[in-house]
């Protein structure tokens, strides 16, 4: 399979600075995908859906990329399980440490959906940090178990899952132990955090999209503070917003919004020291 060179990817470069790691340290992150498929054990149900959202984003792509003035070509018009096998083949090329996958990776919840993910997934050689978004909100048959951490050398990465404009008693209690602990930590997630610090960049695409210290929901603002105010955390990893978006949620804090996989963006993460 073509990999480099081919069209349809677009990988998007940043660097995130942590003092005192050593070494190079290479992070892929894809986001919003939005897989929409059906299987021989579908039901009907589940194969209308299906065909009903895989035709719904096969325009929307095109046009969220329109509406926030990124490159679109033919070589975006696949099929959203072409995409998640091309995103996984890159990957294979990539060979990042982490491969983040940080929200509405499917469209919508259903058992199809879950079993090609954990197939996809099952073939994929490498670690891999899997939230839920707001589409696929409590799909733990993909990914079960939760918040994930991955320690690497100098800083750990976690998954906290606030794709329900909310986060768990127990991620959010996993989160600040591991900030207890004093590591640096990069922390990914599918909705944007807003705070004073990247207002100007998040605020204007509406509350549905993002949340924040002063969040109805107690836990959600809670991960807001800890994420903004915890010396650990060194930056927050997202998506949602269907383009890409660098903000800070505190000064020299970096909050990297990733655009959409079905339009090939990918996100390249280095981290040094």
């Amino acid at each position: 399979m073509k990999i480099f060179g081919d069209p349809f990817y677009r990988v998007v470069d940043s660097e995130i600075t942590i003092p005192g790691v050593s070494g190079t340290h290479i992070l892929m992150q894809i986001s919003d995908l939005h897989l929409a498929v059906s299987d021989e054990l579908s039901d009907e149900a589940e194969r209308e859906k299906a065909v009903s959202c895989e035709a719904n984003w096969m325009t929307l792509r095109e046009d969220f990329t329109r509406w926030h003035s990124e490159p679109f070509d033919d070589s975006k018009r696949i099929p959203s399980a072409k995409v998640l096998e091309k995103m996984l083949a890159l990957a294979e090329a990539m060979r990042p440490e982490v491969l983040l996958m940080t929200g509405d990776m499917l469209d919508f919840v259903g058992p199809a959906g879950a079993r090609a993910m954990r197939k996809a997934l099952g073939g994929y050689g490498g670690r891999v940090i899997y939230v839920d978004g707001n589409h696929d909100a409590g799909t733990g048959g993909v990914r079960e178990g939760g918040a994930e951490v991955v320690r690497l050398e100098g800083f750990s990465v976690i998954g906290v899952n606030n794709g329900g404009m909310t986060v768990c008693d127990a991620e959010l209690a996993r989160l600040k132990a591991l900030c207890a602990e004093g590591e640096p930590v990069i922390v990914a997630q599918h909705i944007p955090a807003l705070t004073e610090a990247s207002r100007e960049k998040i605020v204007g695409f509406g509350e549905y999209f993002y949340i924040d210290a002063d969040s109805r929901d107690a836990n959600a603002a809670e991960l807001v503070r800890t994420e903004r105010d915890e010396a650990a955390v060194k930056a927050v990893l997202c998506g949602h917003l269907h383009c890409f978006v660098r903000s800070e949620i505190a000064p020299g804090k970096p909050q990297l919004c990733a655009s959409s996989a079905l339009c090939g963006f990918v996100h390249r993460i280095t981290v040094r020291g």
